[in-house]
C-alpha cells in the first residue's frame, strides 16, 4: 500500500544455531527483509493482518483492494519450509517484514510430483468476456487463461469501471469480482441489470468470483441478480465448464 517511495527487498544468509545456541555446521538461514513506506500498521492490528480475509480498512469499498490472504499464505509457507515470520511497523511510518528459510539438502530420492494438466473443454473463440477485478495479478491470471481456453477477455478493475465497459463494449459475459474499491460487485451488478433492463442482453449472465462464499450464502448473489458464484481460488476446468454453459444457454 505504498503509492510513493519506495519499496525495498533484502536478502542475505545467516548461520544457524541449534537450541543450545550453538552454530549448525550444515545448515544456514536465509534472511529476507520487505521493507515499504506505506501506511503502515497500528499495534493492536499486527496480530490481525496474518489472520485470513484480514486487512486493517475491512470496508467492502475500501482504498486500498486485496482478499487479505497474501500475508497468511505466506506465513504457511514459511511455516512449511521451517522458517519463522514477523512483522514491525507504526501507522503513518512504513512497515517492515522479515522471514527466514533454514537451507536443507534434501533427501537424494526425493523426486518432484508431475502434476496431471486439466483438459478444459474447448472455448468457442467468438466469444467476449468482461472480467470484472481488482487485484492487477489476479486480472493476468484470469485473462491468461481464458484467453488460452479461446475467449477474448475485456478487462475492468472496479465496478464502476465495469459499468464503462459493458455501456460501450458487447460482452457475452461478464465474470464479477465483489471485494473493490469504488464500487463493489453487488452495487455493479445491480447498476448493469438496471442499465441493459429494456435492451437485448438483459438477461447477460453474471458470475460471481469471490472468496468470502459461504455455504448458504450462494442466494445472496442471486438476490443481487447475479446468475451463479465460483469461490476462489478458481480451478481452470470449472471456470471453463460454468462459462461455456451459460454461454450456450444465452444463445
Amino acid at each position: 500500500f505504498t503509492e510513493s517511495g519506495s519499496v525495498k527487498v533484502h536478502i542475505g544468509t545467516a548461520a544457524a544455531t541449534g537450541k543450545n545456541g550453538k552454530e549448525k555446521a550444515t545448515q544456514g538461514v536465509l534472511t529476507f527483509t520487505v521493507s515499504d513506506t506505506g501506511i503502515g500498521i497500528a499495534a493492536d492490528k499486527m496480530d490481525e493482518v496474518f489472520k485470513s480475509f484480514t486487512q486493517v480498512d475491512s470496508s467492502i469499498t475500501r482504498h486500498f483492494g486485496g482478499l487479505g490472504l497474501g500475508l497468511p499464505i505466506a506465513r504457511e509457507l514459511v511455516k512449511v519450509m521451517g522458517g519463522k515470520i514477523w512483522a514491525e511497523s507504526q501507522p503513518h511510518q512504513g512497515s517492515c517484514f522479515h522471514f527466514t528459510i533454514p537451507l536443507v539438502q534434501p533427501p537424494s530420492e526425493t523426486r518432484p510430483l508431475e502434476p496431471k494438466p486439466e483438459q478444459p473443454a474447448k472455448a468457442p473463440t467468438d466469444r467476449n468476456i468482461l472480467l470484472v477485478e481488482d487485484s492487477e495479478s489476479n486480472r493476468r491470471l484470469f485473462q491468461l487463461m481464458l484467453e488460452k481456453q479461446g475467449f477474448h477477455v475485456l478487462l475492468a478493475e472496479n465496478g464502476r469501471h465495469a459499468l464503462d465497459v459493458v455501456a460501450k463494449e458487447n460482452p457475452d459475459l461478464i465474470l464479477m469480482d465483489i471485494q473493490m474499491p469504488e464500487m463493489d460487485g453487488f452495487e455493479a451488478t445491480r447498476r448493469i441489470r438496471s442499465m441493459l433492463a429494456d435492451s437485448p442482453r438483459a438477461s447477460i449472465p453474471i458470475i460471481a468470483l469471490t472468496a468470502y462464499a459461504r455455504k448458504g450464502d450462494r442466494q445472496t448473489f442471486l438476490d443481487a441478480g447475479m446468475n451463479d458464484v465460483l469461490p476462489k481460488p478458481i480451478r481452470m476446468q470449472e471456470l471453463s465448464e460454468r462459462l461455456l454453459r451459460y454461454l450456450e444457454e444465452a444463445v
